[in-house]
């Protein structure tokens, strides 16, 4: 799947697919971000395909606590690596990714695979 993407392209492949999971960051009861997962263990690898967090609320390590999470998951289940796309014009999130130690591995169409 690839950024940007349909609501319903999601909501299919979060409900359909057995091996992908939702998780939300919570402030009181207001969920302020999220990030999706999906397991491919043919490939060793969990990738990282919905990354939202509330424009109030960024700037304040939500992502990167979401993204530490799912690195955590991936050593749990013995993933070999985290992958995610990205449009490259998406500086800050770039930013984000390469402090937490993603590389770039393609770029195409000016989009970001990580």
């Amino acid at each position: 799947m690839t950024y940007p993407f349909r609501f319903n392209q999601w909501v299919n492949l979060l409900y359909k697919g057995k091996d992908t999971e939702t998780w939300g960051a919570f402030s009181g009861k207001w969920m302020v971000g999220m990030i999706s997962l999906e397991y491919l263990q043919e490939e060793g690898r969990i990738h990282l395909f919905h990354i939202y967090v509330d424009k109030e609320y960024r700037r304040k390590g939500i992502g990167k606590k979401l993204i530490l999470k799912a690195e955590e998951q991936g050593k749990k289940t013995n993933a070999k690596a985290l992958t995610l796309n990205i449009i490259s014009g998406n500086a800050e999130a770039v930013l984000l990714y390469e402090k937490i130690g993603f590389k770039l591995i393609e770029l195409k169409n000016k989009k970001m695979k990580m």
